[in-house]
């Protein structure tokens, strides 16, 4: 079950009630419009209103009588509906053009279905929320067109780096693209310098942009907020943390190791997995170091749940 924000749902739900008066009242310029345009449309709105009352009074009525005048006043309003759809068309206006749109066909712009939250608020809200965390993003021109193969060497042991890069690149850009219906959890993997923090970049601005949200902060910030929170050192919201669309941990691994921040780390990355909620886990560590680092259990949800990028090549921070 969703835990709302009071604060922000409240917001969420004022602006789908401004949306509705806006609505409501672009339909009634449109009317009076029409109405001024074409004066017979305005009898043929009132003539159709009242006669809804007489059906109305009549189906409580019993008798041949009732049921013969109910189906008069049916075929009479069915008349006057084409006169106007004429009038309507003749005028070059579209047959719904006074008619006041609807915001959801669901809870028709009440904010709430059977009793709880509507799916529309419910997404209004998720976008709300993403747009409020992401404006914490400080993620400069990170973009997949300035990624630059040509700084990876061509030749090496095996597949060239330049080849291993362009499969990286390749899949990360399509990870970024297809987020909507992706499932899957990422660990870059590669020495200094090599392009995973540029990468990660890239897909945090796109993933942010089709207004998911999106953590992007170093292992050392993230654990270090966890810790200070623990011993009452400062007060922050770490389910920011557990609950936003993407998750991207930077340099994990850098960070002072300890029993809390290891047991921190495997409790998010759980969290996270549970929720299916995307991670990135960035680490200039080799395999073997991020096991004797994190231990068996960590390292085995690395290796079983996150797909695994390595980076290859050198430095191209030193070939700019």
């Amino acid at each position: 079950m969703v835990k709302y924000d009071k604060e922000l749902l409240e917001r969420v739900l004022r602006e789908l009630d401004n949306e509705k008066i806006r609505l409501r009242s672009k339909s009634i310029a449109r009317q009076s419009e029409v109405y001024e345009k074409i004066p017979r449309i305005a009898e043929i709105d009132a003539s159709l209103r009242s006669t809804v009352l007489e059906v109305i009074r009549a189906s409580f009525g019993k008798g041949e009588d009732t049921a013969a005048l109910i189906a008069k006043t049916k075929e009479e309003n069915l008349a006057l509906q084409k006169e106007r759809e004429d009038l309507l068309t003749a005028a070059g206006y579209p047959l719904n053009y006074t008619d006041e749109e609807t915001i959801c066909e669901i809870c028709d712009g009440e904010g709430y279905a059977n009793g709880s939250v509507c799916p529309c608020v419910a997404e209004r809200y998720r976008k709300a929320k993403a747009a409020e965390i992401n404006s914490r993003l400080s993620l400069c021109n990170s973009n997949f067109s300035d990624f630059d193969l040509s700084l990876y060497p061509q030749t090496g042991s095996g597949i060239s780096p330049r080849e291993q890069m362009r499969e990286v690149y390749t899949f990360c850009r399509d990870f970024a693209e297809g987020f909507e219906t992706s499932e899957e959890s990422l660990c870059f993997c590669g020495g200094s310098g090599l392009g995973k923090t540029f990468l990660a970049s890239c897909i945090a601005k796109t993933v942010a942009e089709k207004g998911f949200s999106v953590v992007f902060e170093t292992a050392f910030s993230v654990f270090g907020t966890y810790e200070d929170v623990k011993f009452g050192r400062r007060e922050a919201d770490t389910g920011i943390y557990e609950t936003c669309d993407l998750l991207i941990l930077d340099d994990v691994g850098s960070e002072m190791s300890s029993p809390f921040s290891n047991a921190v780390f495997l409790n998010l990355i759980n969290v996270r997995r549970n929720a299916c909620k995307n991670t990135i886990v960035i680490s200039p560590l080799p395999s073997a170091e991020l096991r004797r680092r994190y231990g068996d259990q960590m390292f085995s949800r690395l290796e079983g749940d996150f797909i695994k990028l390595e980076f290859l090549g050198d430095d191209v921070r030193l070939k700019r």
